[in-house]
């Protein structure tokens, strides 16, 4: 795991004026299929006031785009890594790099693999 923080509840909505966004790709691996790890991460995203997407890869992976105040999309890496002990899923490895930002981006969307976009 990459980060490791508190899971604290954040404001939701896109990054307020004056807080520089950032935008990371991140792959998670581990019983992260056929458990809801979509719909967590998507709930965690309202959580923590990110935007962007989920979707399961046909690896057996879910690839993630995250966008929003560093601070927020740290804290949402912290949580998806660490999910709640009674949920089926877990996380074995969570893979980021940063990306470009997507301009005019709102919500958190479910993917879906083969999907255009």
């Amino acid at each position: 795991m990459l980060f490791r923080t508190k899971n604290k509840k954040m404001s939701s909505g896109p990054a307020l004026s004056g807080e520089k966004a950032i935008r990371r790709a991140m792959v998670a691996d581990g019983r992260v299929q056929g458990v809801g790890f979509r719909y967590f991460a998507r709930s965690l995203a309202r959580e923590h006031g990110v935007t962007g997407w989920v979707m399961n890869m046909p690896d057996g992976t879910v690839a993630m785009e995250v966008q929003g105040p560093e601070d927020r999309v740290d804290s949402f890496a912290g949580a998806i890594s660490n999910p709640p002990t009674d949920w089926y899923i877990r996380v074995t490895s969570l893979k980021i790099r940063n990306i470009p930002l997507v301009p005019d981006e709102s919500g958190f969307d479910i993917r879906f693999y083969g999907q255009r976009f």
